[in-house]
């Protein structure tokens, strides 16, 4: 009831004589009262909503910038690890080549010594085979002489010590010399 009461009044306003500029006034100010506090309220929110989308844009802008970086920055990656992975395969290829030369270098040398050891096994051979034709032949030959055989065999028997002292020297300075080019090998 009370709604109609205030419409009946509103009516009853409208229906008195009255001037029209004062009818605009009161008809602006009653009805145009809603709307301004309306509008204010619609401009406060566009402003907002315009303040937000800029701080929005602004975000998305500093995210672009940030993914370019992060693209650079990941190509770059990919690029020293490809290029990381060619100095690799290139070393590891000069490595693989270098390791096979000197294995096939040291089964080389691993030949020659055992050829020289077998050569100087039978140089060793040979001189004791030499030694004992000798000592043989020193014993004919004292033998064979009747003079102060005694005498003789002792010159023979001097002869062919200091003759085995040579050889055995000999054969120790050969042995020598297979041991330090033995060390050398493995040295290399």
């Amino acid at each position: 009831m009370s709604e109609k009461d205030r419409l009946l009044r509103e009516l009853e306003k409208w229906r008195a004589p009255r001037d029209d500029r004062e009818e605009r006034r009161i008809l602006s100010v009653s009805h145009a009262q809603p709307f301004v506090e309306k509008e204010k309220q619609y401009c406060e929110n566009i402003e907002k909503l315009k303040s937000e989308m800029e701080q929005a844009h602004k975000l998305a802008d500093l995210y672009r910038e940030q993914v370019v970086q992060l693209e650079d920055q990941v190509s770059r990656v990919r690029e020293e690890g490809d290029v990381t992975k060619e100095v690799f395969k290139e070393r590891s290829d000069k490595m693989a080549k270098r390791l096979k030369l000197m294995n096939d270098r040291y089964k080389e040398l691993e030949r020659r010594r055992n050829l020289e050891i077998e050569g100087f096994r039978n140089d060793t051979k040979l001189l004791r085979q030499t030694l004992k034709d000798v000592e043989r032949k020193m014993f004919k030959a004292t033998v064979e002489l009747g003079e102060n055989p005694d005498v003789r065999m002792l010159t023979n028997v001097k002869e062919a010590a200091s003759r085995s002292r040579k050889i055995q020297q000999d054969l120790q300075h050969l042995k020598r010399r297979v041991y330090e080019m033995e060390n050398d090998l493995r040295h290399l």
